[in-house]
């Protein structure tokens, strides 16, 4: 029945981190082309500006929106939700989530298909809990 269908809703905030002028480049490619500690900042540096792309902390400038708006409504009102994403819009997302400071945000490990789960306080909405659940090895 209709009533039992899940809302899905998307929402641009959630896209994958700009790699601008390396899009459609292998990481392979990229760490030849840059050297080894250039590409750690590509990937896992909070400030890092890609040439017509995204720093972690521009995605995070986008996502942080998109939790006040969309997610703690929800929240609010005693629902349930999944957020489903890319690996560093989950990692700008975990940073605002557990107030992680800027200097260790490149630390934050999400693998793949990895479910983190939050309990909200219903009363404050602050994180009452936190458990991650790994399904092995997804290609």
């Amino acid at each position: 029945p209709d009533e039992a269908r899940i809302p899905v809703f998307r929402d641009h905030a959630l896209n994958e981190k700009d790699y601008g002028i390396y899009t459609g480049k292998s990481k392979a490619q990229v760490r030849q082309e840059v050297g080894d500690e250039v590409f750690q900042l590509i990937r896992r540096s909070w400030d890092y500006e890609i040439e017509d792309g995204e720093s972690l902390s521009q995605v995070h400038a986008r996502v942080v929106p998109f939790h006040l708006g969309s997610v703690v409504p929800c929240l609010e009102r005693g629902e349930t939700v999944l957020v489903g994403s890319h690996n560093n819009t989950l990692r700008a997302y975990v940073k605002e989530l557990e107030g992680i400071p800027e200097d260790e945000v490149g630390g934050i490990e999400l693998g793949t298909a990895e479910v983190r789960i939050y309990e909200f306080d219903p009363s404050t909405l602050a994180i009452s809990g936190v458990t991650s659940h790994r399904f092995g090895d997804v290609h």
